[in-house]
């Protein structure tokens, strides 16, 4: 049986097949990080940069039908995906989601003021640990 010797010397760790596939997952691991800022994590189709940002809060409005999350303002933000999860009256949704009698319907709106929202269909159930990761470029770039 032959014995595998491992060198100890610097040029032998960069060629270890161990501390490349480490040194891939760490990179990895930072390139999908997630934060509340916003960060840059791709090029999108037309060469613009893709931005990547969580949102934990929102702001809530409401009519006479419907409730709705307002997770951004930013007019120059082009979304690219949206999905994220929160806690409806006890039952834990990701979105987007179909609506389920008191989940979110119509997607992920945005109207002529810039305003990215989540609709709900109920108005008056309580939300909890609301997460978001919007993926999107931006009109100025």
């Amino acid at each position: 049986m032959k014995k595998l010797v491992q060198l100890k010397n610097k040029e032998s760790e960069n060629l270890d097949p161990i501390n490349l596939n480490y040194e891939k997952r760490i990179k990895k691991l930072e390139d999908n990080a997630y934060s509340t800022e916003e960060q840059v994590v791709g090029t999108w189709v037309d060469g613009k940069p893709v931005y990547k940002k969580v949102y934990t809060t929102y702001i809530q409005q409401t009519d006479s039908n419907f409730r709705y999350l307002i997770i951004d303002t930013d007019i120059t933000k082009e979304t690219i995906d949206l999905y994220g999860s929160l806690n409806i009256a006890g039952t834990l949704l990701t979105f987007p989601t179909p609506d389920i009698g008191y989940g979110i319907i119509g997607g992920i709106n945005k109207n002529g003021s810039g305003q990215l929202y989540i609709t709900l269909s109920n108005k008056d159930v309580a939300i909890s640990n609301f997460k978001c990761v919007l993926l999107y470029t931006k009109t100025t770039d």
